[in-house]
């Protein structure tokens, strides 16, 4: 009834919203369509605009994946449109006779399948093959079932997965029976739910879906309450045959405050991390982002788009971002030149001098084990690779004394930082390569990475 669709869309976008935006609007269910009654065309747009993909969600949620939604003022009612298999268009005109910024908004399907990034764009490497790969099983196999947990540093594609997966699946089963959540949204509707005494609609909401995809899972960690309630949700949807998909910034065992049942649950699952990208998936990256952008680089270009960004897939965007708009106001024949991209990395921001702490955790972060195995007794070949990039880096970078090296790295000697220097020195010169993500990596784009890394 109506009552129960206005309590939906309220849980769905919140309360203040709700009561900003639909406290005057009449919503009603007739003829397969979800029907929304504004005061003014200006509300009419801002709805289909900022709740379209919600209010898309209610009605199909409530009447089935072939139901639409109308967005109308109260003098210039329009019928519904009929959707397609995956998705329900927000449909409406305008009553006025000004240009119609709600009719385009409204032809537009504000379903997640136009937000969510695609998996056809994702760039396979070594770095990340499984996860893709996993990601891909559960696409391909309608039997799937139990849990995947994908953990690896920011921006190395981890949100792409799973929001190509739930793009893939929603347009081959409908988009009622899954739901893309980020660990924030899950947290707080928890606590809305709580608060308005909805707390069972929430878990029926949840545990009758076919997948849950809940990213940068890490933020419910030290939320006692709230880690529970995913707990349970996890075991219901689990025990249901569905399919739960995690993502984070870390490996479960590695979250701090991180429920001791959860990384259980998570550990019974399938776990893969995503390594940052090497060189050669960079440059796939450089070509693929430049290609989203309508810009051809030539080979050196591209060259320095890879080695300028590196494993840093945000940087290389504004830097393509920044060659494109500098291409719109100077327009220019042929691919992109190296000359292009140095006068759009002029124009990028200043970064702040690099401090020897930073050098310390970015280090640690690219080899992939804790600040604390850097800086203790540990002798494995990659954590004296890695205090011997600190000290070589620190000297380059910071103009830091042995002396401090050491006391950062908490040596006893400033001798071992000496070493270290001189070994980074030689190989360098020497052009070596040194194993990472399942990969050879020249040991130069290795200094590059934790460089760049260090100046965020």
């Amino acid at each position: 009834d109506k009552e129960q669709i206005a309590e939906e869309v309220e849980r769905r976008i919140g309360t203040k919203p709700f009561q900003m935006w639909f406290g005057s609007a009449a919503l009603s269910l007739k003829d397969g369509a979800l029907h929304v009654a504004t005061g003014s065309s200006f509300e009419a747009d801002w709805i289909a605009r900022r709740f379209g993909r919600d209010l898309d969600a209610t009605a199909t949620e409530a009447l089935g994946k072939d139901a639409s939604v109308s967005i109308t003022t109260r003098d210039a009612p329009a019928p519904a449109r009929k959707s397609g298999p995956a998705v329900a268009p927000v449909s409406g005109q305008r009553a006025s006779s000004a240009t119609g910024s709600l009719q385009a908004a409204s032809q537009r399907p504000s379903s997640p399948r136009r937000r969510f990034l695609d998996l056809d764009t994702f760039v396979v490497g070594a770095s990340n093959r499984l996860a893709w790969a996993a990601t891909s099983t559960i696409i391909q196999d309608n039997t799937h079932r139990g849990s995947l947990f994908i953990h690896g540093p920011c921006g190395v594609g981890k949100t792409h997965l799973l929001q190509g997966l739930c793009r893939s699946i929603g347009a081959r089963d409908g988009w009622s029976s899954l739901r893309y959540l980020t660990g924030e949204q899950f947290t707080n509707e928890y606590i809305a739910a709580i608060k308005d005494k909805r707390i069972e609609r929430f878990r029926r909401s949840l545990r009758r879906l076919r997948l849950l995809a809940i990213d940068d899972v890490h933020f419910v960690a030290g939320k006692q309450r709230t880690q529970e309630e995913l707990l349970h949700t996890i075991d219901a949807i689990s025990l249901g045959g569905a399919t739960v998909v995690l993502a984070s910034d870390a490996a479960p065992d590695q979250i701090r405050r991180f429920q001791r049942g959860l990384v259980s649950r998570c550990r019974g699952g399938n776990v893969v991390g995503i390594e940052p990208p090497d060189m050669e998936t960079c440059r796939a990256l450089a070509v693929g982002l430049a290609d989203a952008r309508n810009l051809t680089l030539d080979e050196a270009a591209i060259d320095m788009v890879s080695a300028e960004a590196g494993d840093e897939v945000r940087a290389m965007t504004g830097l393509l971002t920044r060659i494109a708009a500098a291409r719109m106001l100077t327009p220019c024949e042929g691919p992109v030149t190296c000359a292009q991209v140095r006068a759009a990395l002029q124009c990028g921001s200043i970064k702040a001098p690099i401090r020897l702490d930073n050098l310390v955790s970015a280090t640690a972060e690219v080899l992939g084990f804790s600040v604390s195995t850097l800086t203790g007794s540990g002798r494995t070949a990659r954590v004296v690779l890695g205090r011997a990039l600190v000290a070589w880096l620190a000297r380059d970078c910071t103009g830091a004394s042995f002396p401090e090296i050491a006391e950062a790295l908490k040596r006893r000697s400033h001798s071992s930082a000496i070493a270290g220097h001189r070994r980074i020195e030689q190989d360098l010169a020497a052009a070596v390569t040194v194993p990472l993500a399942q990969a050879q990596v020249p040991l130069r784009d290795l200094v590059e990475r934790i460089r760049r890394r260090a100046q965020h």
